[in-house]
């Protein structure tokens, strides 16, 4: 197509589909380029092309061309140098920057996320994220990380679904100036449209004084001592129903399930050791007949949460399992003060959370969530 600008170089073959590849291919390796220092948006016939500065020097322009979806992102996003979407830009920048996420492309794709779906990030809806994302916790709720979004910032969860931003979005993380800093997935989404903070222990502070811990379905909860094999963990299991079949002493099968739970979890406290007893008392007759079921795997998931909740102390739990074009399903568990192995056991189940077992010497003694059928070794 012709040129209007003849010191626009041509830089794409063909013509990009949408603002996130014209972000993250064009300039590959090259300074980013800014949105901010367009100088044409040109249009012949069916054809469009956006004149753009780089971003460290805006007047070494460059053209690229770009389809009509494309082309509608640019002038939405960009405005043509409007103040208002400088100013965008700049809350977007302030509140990644407190959060040490201003890295990578998190910056030009929240930017093009929010200004694609029109997100107003005013702390109006910012509260309103907070107070729905509380009440989904409290409520020990199943819902998506899509309407939690929607229903606070009045956008449709079906377009933030369909926004091909929106995975890498959840997924964004910041750069750790230590290890225990870090964002991570799933963190830096909630924190930053709650307009939250990072607490010094935990993952997300709501308000100043409500906690939460984020985990993905891949996440690991404690990490740190030696697990056992899956050989080990097996072996030592057909052991003790061995020897109950022999002399059918229910107590000191309880007391083997315990005592292989705890090792497996974690969670040696004696107020959790002994609420792991009473779940096996209550249940010994189901656990006679299963030698490795979801009765004794989800024991030992719950009792490593709680065990977790001593040392971290948050007061919910958010699970989410971001998959491609997805809604990001998520599980918001109430973890109050004084939560018991048996309250946590019955809301997980109900809520579908399951969990694997981590096995091997060479991994940490973490349990991985996970929504749907449990593993098998």
């Amino acid at each position: 197509m012709a040129r209007i600008n003849n010191k626009a170089k041509k830089k794409n073959r063909k013509p990009y589909k949408n603002i996130g590849d014209l972000y993250t291919e064009a300039v590959a390796g090259k300074p980013r380029i800014n949105l901010q220092a367009i100088r044409e948006f040109i249009k012949e016939g069916e054809e469009y092309e956006v004149i753009v500065g780089n971003k460290k020097n805006p007047q070494d322009v460059q053209g690229f061309d770009v389809t009509k979806q494309a082309a509608d992102q640019v002038k939405k996003i960009a405005k043509l140098g409007s103040t208002q979407n400088t100013s965008v830009r700049q809350e977007i920048e302030t509140r990644l920057q407190s959060l040490k996420g201003a890295i990578n492309d998190n910056l030009n794709v929240y930017q093009t996320f929010i200004s694609n779906l029109g997100i107003q990030l005013t702390q109006e809806n910012a509260d309103k994220f907070a107070h729905n994302l509380k009440s989904l916790v409290h409520s020990n709720s199943l819902s998506t990380f899509s309407e939690l979004l929607g229903n606070s910032y009045n956008i449709s969860p079906q377009e933030i679904a369909a926004s091909p931003e929106f995975i890498s979005v959840v997924r964004s993380e910041s750069t750790p100036p230590t290890l225990h800093a870090r964002v991570g997935s799933g963190e830096l989404f909630l924190t930053f449209f709650s307009n939250g903070s990072k607490p010094h222990v935990g993952d997300v502070l709501i308000g100043g004084d409500f906690k939460i811990e984020v985990k993905h379905t891949d996440g690991l909860l404690l990490k740190g001592s030696t697990p056992p094999t899956a050989q080990e963990y097996q072996n030592s299991l057909i052991a003790i129903y061995s020897e109950y079949k022999i002399n059918n002493d229910t107590n000191k099968f309880i007391e083997g399930l315990t005592h292989l739970a705890t090792s497996m979890s974690s969670a040696n406290t004696p107020s959790i050791v002994s609420q792991i007893k009473q779940i096996f008392t209550d249940k010994v007759n189901e656990l006679t007949k299963v030698i490795d079921g979801p009765i004794f795997r989800r024991t030992i998931f719950v009792a490593q949460l709680l065990r977790y909740k001593e040392i971290t102390d948050f007061q919910g739990l958010v699970v989410f399992n971001a998959v491609e074009s997805s809604n990001v399903k998520a599980a918001f568990l109430n973890t109050p003060a004084g939560v018991t192995i048996q309250q946590l056991y019955d809301t997980t189940l109900n809520l579908g959370i399951n969990y694997a077992l981590q096995f091997g010497s060479g991994g940490a003694a973490g349990h991985k969530i996970k929504f749907g059928v449990r593993p098998k070794l």
